[in-house]
């Protein structure tokens, strides 16, 4: 073999060599851009499922915010409720007509010399501490008495009696005014 032949079978060696490592290249360029697509598709559908399960979970706290909301908006009113049928109850207290002679008996009672009697602003005027004790100024309460001996109160206000009833009471009193919204918590 002479030298230009030989010089052909190298360069045709080297072409074949070229198109061989041309061919690999281009191969693993295809096998690279196959799994980038897939890590591409792989990541999208994460990406999408993560999406779709955090916009489930906003839109459930939502739902869920909502509904509370709704029960406390439903549960004010019914207190609401529940407290003007207690202020109605006091105003009847006092219009009853054992009221004056109660709120007496209780004065008589309980109040001795040194004693302070408060009555309601209401009450001021047609109720009177008796003998033993003095009549100080209104009271904030809408009806009954407040007797003060020195430090001590004695507290016969209406409001304060409602008040400590007003809890055992309630449930007795959302039956009768929501008998609807009893009979579905039950």
């Amino acid at each position: 073999m002479g030298s230009q032949e030989l010089l052909e079978k190298v360069r045709a060696d080297g072409r074949a060599r070229v198109a061989a490592i041309e061919q690999d290249r281009d191969q693993e360029l295809a096998r690279i851009e196959k799994r980038r697509e897939e890590e591409v598709g792989r990541l999208e559908q994460e990406h999408r499922a993560n999406t779709e399960r955090e916009t489930r979970l906003i839109f459930e706290r939502a739902r869920s915010r909502a509904r509370l909301e709704q029960r406390n908006r439903l549960l004010a009113a019914q207190w609401q409720q529940i407290d003007t049928v207690v202020k109605q109850a006091a105003a009847r207290m006092v219009e009853d007509k054992g009221y004056v002679r109660l709120v007496g008996a209780l004065v008589k009672r309980h109040a001795d010399k040194d004693s302070v009697v408060r009555f309601s602003k209401a009450d001021s005027g047609r109720l009177k501490a008796g003998a033993k004790a003095k009549t100080g100024s209104p009271a904030g309460i809408s009806g009954g008495v407040l007797i003060e001996q020195g430090r001590v109160t004695l507290d016969f206000s209406i409001d304060r009696a409602l008040e400590a009833i007003r809890g055992r009471l309630a449930p007795d009193l959302a039956k009768v005014l929501f008998p609807d919204e009893s009979a579905r918590s039950d």
